[in-house]
């Protein structure tokens, strides 16, 4: 992506503004809070920042909503280094400037580009991830969500993308005090806990240490009913992760996913000190938004597109794959 010296000058207006808010937001989350989002949707021109924005200050005109604790929560509690780089590396290099790129890229040659790629990598996979990132970034991909068995292997590689909003996935076994040390250089990656025995644990260390994290709830379809019971979204807000993520860990039976709904509706009831979103679901609406049809890209750990097994991003190059399985 080729930055502008206009986009360079408006990133560094933006990144002034949001510095001089963030005490605020400790002291006085609501006046705060809607004040960014206020200031937010003036300078938005993508159609999916609108919308966003306006769902936003909907949502914060409710006194007692749940986020106002959550966003005080995070200001405290959270590096404002980490949350300005991820915040504006996601909301302006991704939805915005790379969500142009994506728009004139899919004009150009005709198919569909994701908005976010979400992958599996193995311990010996940094350099196909290397090769598959850069080429995402020419397309416009700036969002990427990744788990691996091994996530300590992939930091060096993911130090590398300091333009990226970068998720990465890890089971609590895998998050030692070591491997935070060397995650908190990197202050455009949001860690994602799995939930399950010892997450607690660990989202105190990263609380601790002043990490944007969240917690994962890797399922298939038939878990749905499963996970949705229970008081679920109240035991995690205890962990004070930032997000809840549902992550669908195959290919759906149809085009949604069976917890999207749920999400959306816990979004909308605004009862919990984190916020719900299913990635395959909501995904999928934000790439609709951008440009129109609804892309959502997975890669297994063999380098497999989901639903295809001929297209792989160890043997074929992105633009080849994504002209396959999704021409417009």
């Amino acid at each position: 992506m080729s930055v502008s010296l206009n986009e360079k000058i408006a990133r560094s207006l933006i990144e002034a503004y949001v510095r001089s808010r963030l005490s605020e937001l400790k002291s006085d989350p609501q006046r705060a809070a809607r004040n960014l989002v206020d200031m937010a949707r003036s300078i938005s021109t993508g159609r999916f920042q609108k919308q966003f924005f306006e769902l936003a200050q909907n949502m914060l005109q409710n006194e007692d909503s749940g986020y106002y604790s959550l966003i005080q929560d995070i200001a405290a509690h959270v590096d404002p280094e980490r949350l300005i780089t991820f915040g504006i590396n996601l909301g302006y290099n991704s939805l915005t400037l790379g969500a142009r790129t994506i728009r004139a890229v899919e004009a150009e040659r005709h198919f569909n580009v994701p908005w976010a790629i979400s992958l599996t990598a193995g311990e010996d996979d940094p350099e196909a991830v290397r090769a598959l990132m850069k080429q995402g970034k020419e397309l416009g991909v700036y969002s990427w969500i990744i788990a691996s068995s091994a996530p300590e292997a992939l930091l060096s590689l993911l130090g590398e993308e300091s333009d990226c909003a970068l998720i990465l996935f890890c089971r609590p076994s895998a998050v030692t005090e070591a491997f935070i040390d060397a995650a908190a250089k990197l202050n455009n990656l949001m860690l994602a806990v799995e939930y399950t025995y010892g997450a607690g644990e660990v989202c105190g260390l990263l609380r601790q240490k002043e990490l944007l994290y969240s917690v994962y709830i890797p399922y298939r379809g038939e878990d749905a009913d499963r996970i949705i019971g229970d008081g679920l979204l109240e035991k995690i807000s205890r962990l004070h992760p930032a997000f809840t993520l549902f992550n669908l860990i195959e290919a759906p039976s149809g085009i949604h996913s069976p917890l999207g709904e749920y999400a959306a509706a816990a979004r909308s009831q605004q009862k919990f000190r984190t916020f719900a979103v299913d990635l395959w679901e909501d995904g999928r609406m934000i790439d609709a938004v951008i440009s129109d049809d609804a892309c959502a890209v997975c890669f297994d750990d063999d380098g497999r597109l989901w639903g295809n097994d001929n297209l792989n991003y160890r043997r074929k190059s992105l633009a080849e794959i994504l002209g396959e399985a999704f021409p417009k």
